[in-house]
């Protein structure tokens, strides 16, 4: 009895025969499109997670370098406009601070890389930030009309470093052109209150705060942690000094 001969060659390779059928096609085109949707959105949210670190690193350098400036100066934080002619902006105050003569680390750690506008110029990013500041603590010290000038704050003024924030996302509205709002809360001249310490922020204090992971922002205290608040979230202990 002669034994059958059994081939080794692929049914699909066979001379005379389909390499795929068009049900095939359609099943591995199915687990394509099925992988596609589940890494997607996987790799987009690995990325969102890298971005949110790089903004929280951002953060904790700006606050450490303003304590810094702050050793160096007196024990005066930086302030939004110095009263020195030429109103030198914080970002150059603190420069020496975070990059030195390095441009670009130093544009790289004053924007959030989630932010809408990276502003650049012939492949080049340009100074524009996302982050903006507490107003009790970093003063505008430019001239008013009556030529009254807002004294720095002084970082011994801060009793509770760890409470207090310093620094926080800032949207960054079409008629700035990318430059983010200078505070990022409105408080007015509040004072530290102990029984209403743990009292939220209302709604309309967060003129320039902004959510922009996930709908939740990050914030730097004065100790150079990080924390991530929605709107809403913060309490007046956060924003407010001692008197």
């Amino acid at each position: 009895m002669r034994l059958k001969q059994i081939s080794m060659v692929p049914s699909c390779l066979r001379k005379g025969t389909a390499a795929f059928t068009l049900i095939e096609l359609l099943a591995v085109l199915a687990v394509i499109g099925i992988l596609a949707a589940i890494l997607i959105p996987a790799i987009g949210n690995v990325r969102e997670r890298a971005q949110e670190t790089k903004c929280s690193s951002n953060l904790r350098q700006l606050a450490l370098a303003s304590v810094a400036y702050a050793s160096d100066h007196k024990g005066n934080f930086p302030s939004l406009y110095s009263d020195v002619p030429g109103e030198i902006v914080w970002i150059d105050q603190i420069a020496p601070y975070v990059g030195g003569e390095d441009q670009k680390r130093i544009i790289e750690v004053i924007n959030c890389p989630s932010a809408d506008y990276f502003m650049e110029f012939n492949g080049a990013r340009a100074a524009t930030y996302s982050y903006g500041w507490n107003p009790l603590l970093i003063p505008d010290s430019r001239a008013d009309d009556e030529g009254n000038v807002a004294p720095p704050t002084k970082l011994l003024n801060v009793q509770r470093p760890n409470e207090t924030i310093l620094l926080a996302e800032t949207t960054q509205p079409d008629n700035r052109k990318g430059w983010g709002k200078d505070y990022f809360i409105s408080v007015g001249e509040g004072i530290y209150n102990p029984t209403t310490a743990e009292t939220l922020l209302s709604d309309s204090a967060y003129t320039g705060f902004s959510a922009r992971h996930g709908d939740r922002g990050n914030a730097a205290f004065v100790d150079g942690h990080v924390e991530s608040f929605a709107i809403g979230e913060m309490k007046q202990k956060h924003v407010y000094l001692e008197d």
